[in-house]
Parts: C-alpha cells; sequence; structure tokens
C-alpha cells in the first residue's frame, strides 16, 4: 500500500504544475512526463524492453532500466545539441519489429549484448522526441518529466512479465506482445 501511495505522490507532483495558470514553461516537466505516453510507437518500446527485462534472468539484466534511460537520455542531449541521427523514423520502426522477436521467443542474450542493444533502441526514441522539442522549452524540466516516466513504463512491462510469469501466462503474453508490436510497426510504417 506505501509503495502505491508514494507513486500516486510522485504522479501528482509531476502533474501538478499542468493545472496551474501559469505560461507553458512552468509545466514542462508535466509536458515531459505525458510526452512519451503520448506516442503509441514510444509507449510500446518501452513497454516491450520492460516485458524483456523482467524475463530475463542474470545478475547483468538488473541494469537494463539504467541503460535504457541511458540511451534515452544521449538520444535527448544529441537532438538538443542539432546533431542528427540517420533514419532515425526507419529506426525506431525496425526497434519495433526486434522488439516483437525478442519477446516472442525466450532468447537469452547476454547481458553484454542486451544492455547495448536496450541503449540503442532508447537513443532512437529519446532523439525522435528531442528533435520534437521546441527551442525555448526548459531543456532540463522536459528531460526529467521524460526519464521518469520512461522508468515507470518499463517498470510496468517489468511488472507484466513476472506476473505473466508467476499466473502461468508468459507464452500467451509473449504472443500478444509481439503480434501488437507487429502490427503497430506495420501500421506506422504504412503511414
Amino acid at each position: 500500500m506505501a509503495v502505491s501511495r508514494t507513486i500516486t505522490a510522485l504522479v501528482l507532483a509531476v502533474l501538478a504544475p499542468v493545472a496551474a495558470a501559469h505560461p507553458p514553461t512552468s509545466g514542462i516537466l508535466a509536458v515531459g512526463f505525458l510526452h512519451p505516453l503520448t506516442g503509441v510507437d514510444h509507449l510500446l518500446a518501452l513497454t516491450a524492453i520492460g516485458l524483456w527485462w523482467g524475463w530475463q534472468k542474470g545478475g547483468g539484466y538488473r541494469l537494463l532500466p539504467l541503460a535504457a534511460l541511458g540511451g534515452m537520455l544521449a538520444g535527448l542531449v544529441l537532438a538538443g545539441r542539432g546533431l542528427g541521427l540517420p533514419q532515425v523514423e526507419n529506426g525506431i520502426l525496425a526497434t519495433l519489429f526486434i522488439l516483437a522477436l525478442l519477446l516472442l521467443r525466450p532468447w537469452r542474450l547476454p547481458a553484454s549484448r542486451g544492455l547495448p542493444l536496450a541503449a540503442g533502441f532508447a537513443l532512437l526514441h529519446g532523439h525522435a522526441h528531442g528533435l520534437e522539442l521546441p527551442p525555448a522549452v526548459a531543456w532540463l524540466d522536459f528531460s526529467l518529466g521524460f526519464l521518469f516516466s520512461g522508468g515507470l513504463v518499463m517498470l510496468f512491462g517489468a511488472r507484466l512479465a513476472v506476473m505473466s510469469r508467476e499466473r502461468g501466462c508468459e507464452v500467451l503474453l509473449r504472443r500478444c506482445s509481439a503480434a501488437v508490436l507487429l502490427l503497430a510497426g506495420l501500421g506506422l510504417g504504412a503511414a
């Protein structure tokens, strides 16, 4: 119960500036928090990384969310500095397909390969969001909200993975998750 109260308090603290009657920069932390939740590709990728994290075994995978958040931050910094990455949108679509494959089969990549892969996926997503920022935005506030929200989405995915294993429906969740990622990738690619 105490954990859910803490999470609720944190979410309300982040979202409170949205209700304030001030210029848009006063709620930029909340804008950053909500930003990863407003794009289907980003929301699915972060949830999938969380699911993948939750299904992995081994000590090195404890660092997966930090690797992903580090990649997101690096992408935001690159975009904020005006440094472009080639084919970011195509790379984002590719992450959805690769994550679908990783979720569909219970492959156990060594952490030395899995962590950089997750960081690379997140780098592309962070860069894409960073490019969408208006120049006058309070970059640090946005980034804090963005990373906090991304971390929560990954935790949600990891918790789903653990629950599916405990309840004997891991295979079903793997298949459904992979199907959703594949369909979203196809839909976004056709758009």
